[in-house]
C-alpha cells in the first residue's frame, strides 16, 4: 500500500514509455490493476475487483490490517482508455467495490461483463472453460472486450458456489440439482486441484 502510482512509474517508465501497456489482475490484482493503470496510460483488464481492507466492506476489521492508500475513486484518473472489468454482481463484495468505488470514478466510461454466476473468481472460471486466452488475445488486438458464451453449468467451482449459495436460502431442490451437476462433471476433471471443494462440503452439510 505504500507504493505510489508515481513512485511506481519513476522506476519502470523506460520500460514502458512508447509502449502499449495493459495491466490485469485478478481480486486485489485486479484492484491494482484498475489503481495503477492511469499513472502507466494502461488498458485495464480486472477480473473480479476488490480489496478485503477497503472499509466499504462491513467485515473489513476481520483483516489483521489497516487500509492506508487512497481509495480508488479518490485518485485522479488520467488516461481515456475504458477499464475493462469482470465480475459477477451476484458477490456482494464485488459488487459493493463496483457499485462504491469503480462506478464513482469511471460512470459510464468502462466496459463491464457480468458473468453471473461466475463468482469471485471468473478469471479462474474462464480458464477452466477454455475461453480465457482468446478473451485476453481479443483486447489486444481489438481494444476492447469481445462478447463472451459463458455456461456456469460445465465450471465445477461456479456450480459449487451456486450450490452452497441455494442451500443457505434454502432453496434444497435447486441446491441439489447444481451438486448432482457437479457430480456428473467431476469424472471429467483431470485437475488435482479441485476447485471451491470446501463449498461443496458446506453444501451438502445444509442439505442434510
Amino acid at each position: 500500500q505504500g507504493l505510489s502510482d508515481i513512485d511506481l512509474f519513476k522506476h519502470i517508465k523506460n520500460l514502458v514509455e512508447g509502449k502499449d501497456v495493459f495491466t490485469y489482475g485478478s481480486s486485489i490484482g485486479g484492484y491494482a490493476a484498475l489503481y495503477y493503470a492511469p499513472i502507466l496510460n494502461a488498458q485495464v483488464i480486472a477480473f473480479s475487483p476488490r480489496c478485503s481492507l477497503d472499509p466499504i466492506h462491513p467485515n473489513f476489521k476481520d483483516f489483521n490490517a489497516v487500509f492506508k492508500h487512497t481509495p480508488l475513486n479518490e485518485q485522479p484518473v488520467r488516461t481515456n482508455r475504458k477499464p475493462i472489468v469482470i465480475l459477477d454482481e451476484n458477490d456482494e463484495k464485488d459488487l459493493r467495490t463496483l457499485n462504491l468505488r469503480i462506478n464513482t470514478t469511471y460512470g459510464d466510461q468502462y466496459y463491464k461483463i457480468n458473468m453471473l454466476n461466475g463468482t469471485h473468481q471468473t478469471a479462474r472460471v474462464m480458464l477452466d472453460l477454455n475461453i480465457l486466452q482468446d478473451f485476453i488475445m481479443h483486447i489486444i488486438e481489438n481494444n476492447e472486450p469481445p462478447e463472451i458464451s459463458f455456461d456456469y453449468k460445465k465450471s465445477l467451482y461456479c456450480l459449487f458456489d451456486v450450490a452452497l449459495r441455494e442451500a443457505q436460502q434454502k432453496r434444497y431442490e435447486s441446491a441439489n440439482f447444481h451438486l448432482e451437476k457437479a457430480q456428473s462433471l467431476e469424472q471429467n476433471f483431470v485437475s488435482k486441484d479441485m476447485p471451491g471443494v470446501e463449498k461443496r462440503l458446506l453444501a451438502y452439510n445444509l442439505l442434510i
